[in-house]
């Protein structure tokens, strides 16, 4: 689990607070808040912030039906479900790491290996199955195009597909290590690919593996480009969230007694995370995300070891898309007289 919020406890050793009955200093630390996600320009749906691990490699298949279906998929799970907006798309390139309107911009900071555009939907199945595997890609009939980004140096990425055309890279990016063989790293400044190639607007799924280097808002890892291009991007933010604690302050460190203050918990608007002082120590419980992407189902064999926050990210059945995503919170966790349980909108 990735840790986004955190109580770290200064000025006292914690195994002398309740011996010498004094006070203690508690500051939140919001030095790791950050919204990170993807998103998709002209998906009828918002940008999705599942929490993206800069030192890992992530896969990403995107769908778009002759509907106007559309579907993001992270790492083998479905994270957006929706329609594109009614337009007049046609894709005429695809380009990498920046995107083009008036000008190239929004530079993608990170490494991309492993390009595959297809001309159907690949489906869930078929995605998970792929995920599982963690091997590169390779063709099969309805294959339009792949890149390994095998190559070693040169500004030519070559096709795997004989019916494509290469790509060419512009202002050096370079060709290093990837999650298969090599991959092209992108400095975020303004190096990017041009895969010329002609893209079917609908009925189509590109799948690719990324990492991105930094934190840098709002770039642009792929781009089919032409009518209402459709930028995948990659973007993070650093907040400052408000913050809350259970005393009613809403400073970034405040200052309690153990003995009369045995339970503190503070909130981000996120996240909630509760330190309970004993006789000689106190624990701290972090917060626990789950994204459940088709239904929530508990069995009584089955249990969540769960410390503070349980957080839901749920799929609700029976109500159409955008609007049938929904965040369950659950906390404090372990309780002592009760807990809340909070469902959102529904």
């Amino acid at each position: 689990m990735k840790r986004i919020f955190a109580i770290a406890v200064i000025a006292l050793s914690l195994n002398s607070i309740a011996q010498n009955n004094c006070n203690i200093t508690l500051t939140a630390d919001t030095s790791h808040v950050f919204h990170s996600g993807v998103g998709m320009s002209y998906l009828g749906a918002p940008s999705i912030a599942p929490i993206i691990d800069t030192t890992q490699w992530h896969y990403m298949a995107i769908t778009k039906a002759s509907n106007l279906h559309g579907q993001i998929y992270l790492d083998g799970q479905l994270i957006v479900d929706t329609l594109f907006y009614n337009l007049s798309y046609n894709y005429s390139t695809l380009y990498l790491a920046a995107s083009y309107f008036s000008s190239f911009g929004g530079y993608f900071n990170g490494h991309i290996d492993e390009f595959r555009m297809s001309n159907t939907i690949r489906t869930t199945a078929e995605v998970q199955s792929y995920y599982s595997s963690n091997l590169p890609f390779t063709t099969d009939a309805n294959t339009i195009d792949l890149w390994h980004f095998d190559e070693t140096n040169g500004s030519t990425i070559f096709a795997n597909v004989s019916s494509a055309t290469n790509g060419t890279l512009i202002n050096n990016p370079q060709f290093t290590a990837g999650k298969f063989g090599n991959a092209i790293y992108f400095n975020g400044i303004n190096q990017y690919g041009n895969c010329n190639i002609s893209i079917p607007s609908s009925n189509i799924t590109f799948e690719f593996w990324f990492k991105t280097n930094s934190l840098i808002n709002n770039t642009t890892i792929i781009q089919p480009y032409g009518g209402y291009s459709s930028n995948i991007s990659y973007f993070s933010q650093n907040n400052s969230p408000s913050i809350q604690w259970s005393t009613g302050a809403t400073t970034p460190s405040i200052t309690i007694n153990p003995t009369t203050n045995p339970i503190v918990w503070v909130n981000n608007g996120t996240c909630t995370d509760t330190i309970y002082f004993g006789q000689v120590s106190a624990t701290v419980y972090d917060t626990l995300h789950i994204h459940d992407t088709t239904h929530i189902l508990i069995h009584d064999t089955t249990h969540i070891a769960v410390t503070d926050t349980l957080i839901i990210n749920a799929n609700l059945t029976g109500i159409n898309p955008p609007n049938n995503i929904e965040t369950i919170k659950v906390f404090p966790n372990p309780a002592h007289d009760h807990i809340y349980i909070n469902v959102g909108n529904n």
